[in-house]
């Protein structure tokens, strides 16, 4: 104890939680991490090629159109969709590819704790891989509404909580969608392939299945969340509610819908809990 008091903060941490700063720490060598925070900023070239490069019209208020459209479909179902892909699945195959996870259970650490870590170092590392690109997107965005749109009268204090809502949408996706990747990245011997056929029928089921009405719980909470909440975008008369039914349809049940995402979640920790007890790690 003495000699764990004697220690500086970062120290303590790496000393108490090992996997997590382990991961942490690596994950700033991962070459894929570095590629997917780049590709978060595929939005704000698409949505700055749009004003410059074609013949859109955003005076009279298709800035709402085009930005969350671009967010909706671009941000949150693909790039914050392949971030949790890419990330859950690798946490514990980068883990045991470097031998970290051997070091690891030579420690005197409970099975369990290996994956809790895990998954909260998935959570910071898919967060600081999203955020920048996002804060740009919306700031990017916003100057050029105020630039460009007559219609645009959002205030500061406005776009800020709007520029939150996103924030707090993406996150949704990634807590949803990594808690079932990390733990099948445990619990798997082929996670990568099997989380990929999870991918695509989530992609499946976007397009061709519910098409009268989407329930994937994690994003769809999250685009109703942004769609009804952020400041201006539901009321414009310039956002046609077709193009956004999976955002702003009838049929939303945000209390069913909610309830079946906290009960996944639960019940895939609760299975990451009792996988990370028995596994064998080699």
């Amino acid at each position: 104890m003495e000699a764990e008091s004697s220690l500086g903060i970062v120290e303590q941490i790496k000393f108490k939680f090992p996997v997590f700063s382990f991961a942490l720490l690596q994950s700033k060598y991962k070459r894929y991490n570095w590629g997917l925070a780049f590709a978060m900023f595929i939005p704000v070239v698409q949505y700055w090629a749009l004003l410059f490069f074609t013949n859109e019209d955003f005076s009279g208020g298709n800035f709402w159109v085009w930005y969350y459209r671009i967010y909706f479909r671009v941000v949150l179902f693909f790039l914050v969709s392949l971030v949790a892909l890419l990330i859950g699945t690798g946490m514990f195959r980068d883990l045991i590819s470097d031998e970290t996870i051997v070091y690891v259970v030579t420690k005197p650490i409970r099975r369990e704790r290996i994956y809790f870590e895990a998954f909260a170092a998935y959570t910071v590392i898919s967060i600081v891989i999203v955020t920048p690109g996002l804060l740009v997107y919306h700031i990017v965005g916003d100057i050029l509404a105020r630039t460009y749109d007559a219609t645009f009268t959002i205030t500061i204090a406005q776009s800020l909580f709007n520029m939150l809502l996103e924030l707090g949408g993406a996150y949704i996706v990634l807590l949803g969608l990594g808690a079932v990747f990390v733990t099948t990245g445990l619990g798997l011997k082929r996670p990568l392939l099997i989380n990929l056929l999870i991918a695509f029928g989530i992609i499946v089921q976007q397009f061709l299945i519910d098409l009268i009405a989407d329930n994937f719980e994690p994003i769809y909470i999250a685009d109703n969340i942004v769609a009804k909440g952020v400041v201006g975008f539901a009321s414009n008369t310039m956002v046609d509610q077709a193009i956004y039914r999976f955002s702003l349809g009838i049929g939303y049940e945000p209390i069913n819908t909610f309830l079946n995402f906290i009960t996944i979640l639960i019940l895939t920790l609760v299975a990451g809990y009792f996988v990370s007890r028995r596994k064998q790690f080699e």
